[in-house]
């Protein structure tokens, strides 16, 4: 038996992957004299071409994974299905990397194999998890309810990539100068900084209960900033430092004894949101064309910067329909409202320079909309089976 709003889910993530694998689309004329199947086999025993873009093939799956895996029944045992979802996610990756071999500008490679089929294991890992089965040796007051935590995981994976940790002082030192130059510190993204930490502190709040916030923001805030200056090619920034330190004395001396602190935290939100789209505000007479094909900014460069930017518009676009429903607001209405603000401000980016002006960030605000709506927030129970 299959609960409902998870194979929706799995689903939907299946049809975005085959999109974003198979876009722009368009085939090709001139092959090679050898398959599909031959070209897989020569890649077979090589080493990705880099971490980078390892990694993103294994992010372009987790959501499969996390899916298919809540998708079963629970009377299932949790290894069939950690195993069910990491086979149909090979399988999934199989046929696109076959598919993909006709596609211009796609490439056959048995590496994307693997990293697909680990993000798929990973997801219906943390599926597991997330479900209840492994919740025994939790400290009591954790909660993982699964969209907070794909916020939490999106905003982690931004800030600490590459992922790679280093040995070596030189670049210790070099992670922390920036801290030194604090004469210029925009005060555009010192408020978006500080908006994107207050949500981290509502989010630790959610995640480990009240009395363990503090300690939970902490350990993230210590986590992202060790991170920066141990992982290669990461620095730190002055007003994410800072901006983390108005947001804790704002939100654990001031807004959480507030009434209604979840709407003000929502509104903050939403200017940060503005400003992170419309800063410099300054406009250009001669308007830019909108491009009306989803995803296509984010497929013109390569698979690391497109995984990135996805997870980035997801942590702004799917915390503020979470706040906003968290508040009070319908989903569906917070959903309406985030889809508007977005479109608006992705037309207005026609007039800004050095701007791109598409439809992506408006399907994205619509699918997240759904996504929180097929995870069934913590006030509207568990997913139904079909």
């Amino acid at each position: 038996m299959l609960y409902r709003n998870y194979t929706i889910a799995a689903l939907l993530t299946a049809a975005a992957i085959v999109y974003l694998s198979l876009y722009p689309f368009e085939w090709r004329t001139d092959f090679p004299p050898w398959g599909p199947l031959t070209q897989l086999a020569r890649t077979a025993h090589e080493w990705p071409q880099s971490h980078g873009d390892f990694l993103a093939n294994v992010t372009l799956y987790l959501p499969w994974g996390f899916f298919a895996g809540l998708a079963f029944t629970r009377r299932m045992p949790s290894i069939v299905r950690i195993a069910i979802a990491t086979l149909f996610g090979a399988l999934l990756s199989f046929a696109m990397e076959l598919a993909q071999f006709d596609v211009v500008g796609r490439f056959t490679d048995m590496r994307d194999i693997y990293a697909n089929a680990t993000g798929s294991l990973f997801g219906a890992i943390v599926a597991v998890m997330v479900g209840g089965d492994m919740r025994v040796g939790l400290p009591h007051g954790i909660n993982l309810e699964p969209f907070p935590v794909f916020l939490l995981v999106g905003f982690l994976a931004v800030r600490l990539y590459p992922y790679v940790p280093v040995i070596d002082l030189h670049k210790y030192l070099q992670a922390i100068r920036p801290l030194l130059n604090v004469s210029s510190l925009p005060k555009a993204e010192l408020f978006i900084r500080t908006a994107l930490w207050l949500l981290i502190a509502y989010l630790g709040e959610i995640l480990s209960g009240k009395r363990a916030a503090l300690l939970t923001f902490i350990l993230i805030a210590g986590l992202v900033f060790a991170g920066r200056i141990a992982i290669a090619d990461a620095t730190l920034s002055a007003p994410d430092v800072l901006g983390a330190m108005i947001a804790f004395a704002l939100w654990f001396l001031l807004l959480r004894f507030l009434p209604g602190r979840v709407a003000l935290l929502a509104l903050f939100f939403a200017a940060a949101l503005i400003l992170e789209r419309l800063d410099p505000f300054r406009l250009n007479p001669n308007p830019r064309g909108f491009d009306w094909i989803p995803f296509a900014g984010m497929m013109h460069g390569t698979i690391e910067g497109a995984i990135l930017s996805f997870l980035s518009k997801f942590f702004f676009y799917g915390g503020l329909i979470w706040l906003l429903n968290e508040a009070g607001l319908r989903l569906w209405r917070a959903t309406v409202a985030v889809v508007i603000l977005v479109f608006f401000c992705s037309v207005i980016e026609r007039y800004i320079p050095g701007r791109s002006a598409e439809i992506t960030d408006t399907v994205m605000a619509i699918l997240i909309g759904i996504t929180i709506k097929l995870m069934n927030p913590r006030r509207r129970g568990q997913p139904q089976p079909a």
